[in-house]
């Protein structure tokens, strides 16, 4: 089990049978021994979380020709500064491409499956959405992805209603249909 909170990275070991389905609502109540977050935002997948330590070496010439040509430790300071806006933009502007398409590919998923059987999915892709935004919003650096994960929100509470709705159309008529064959059938 994995813990689904926002910036919690727990593998968290909750003692249940294989047997449970992937499904777990309403399965697990309280409070997790080892993080401090409820069962509820905790997922059964065949995966962990791991630390993995991504080393990425650039070389930039004009930084090195900035340094180089640098004369004094001032000069030097804004060729570094330089490179850290650089590098905070190019960082900025993946994590918006890539939010963006995380909200087309959760689009893409609801439109697969708006259906009564996915009505579940739905809902945990409302609260992942849930949890990012809660994320972000603490973070005045990324207005863009706050947007971007709003939106994507609101589509999906929209998609979820509409998926709610029709199950309990769907199930009352089920309840009416039983009730009439059970009259016909002298069990009222």
């Amino acid at each position: 089990m994995v813990c689904g909170q926002a910036n919690c990275y727990s593998n968290c070991d909750i003692d249940y049978k294989g047997s449970i389905p992937l499904d777990l609502r309403g399965c697990f109540r309280g409070s997790c021994d080892k993080c401090p977050h409820d069962l509820w935002n905790h997922h059964r997948c065949c995966a962990i979380w791991e630390r993995v330590i991504d080393v990425q070496v650039l070389f930039d010439n004009n930084v090195k020709e900035k340094w180089e040509s640098a004369k004094d430790r001032k000069e030097k300071e804004k060729a570094l500064a330089d490179l850290r806006e650089k590098v905070l933009g190019d960082l900025n502007q993946a994590i918006n491409r890539a939010t963006r398409e995380l909200a087309e590919l959760v689009e893409q998923y609801a439109d697969l499956s708006l259906s009564g059987s996915f009505s579940d999915q739905v809902d945990k892709t409302v609260r992942l959405l849930e949890q990012k935004h809660t994320a972000l919003q603490g973070q005045n650096d990324n207005q863009d992805q706050l947007q971007t994960v709003e939106e994507s929100l609101d589509r999906m509470k929209k998609k979820n209603r509409l998926l709610n709705t029709t199950k309990e159309k769907e199930n009352a008529r089920k309840g009416s249909f039983k009730s009439k064959v059970k009259g016909w059938l002298g069990f009222s």
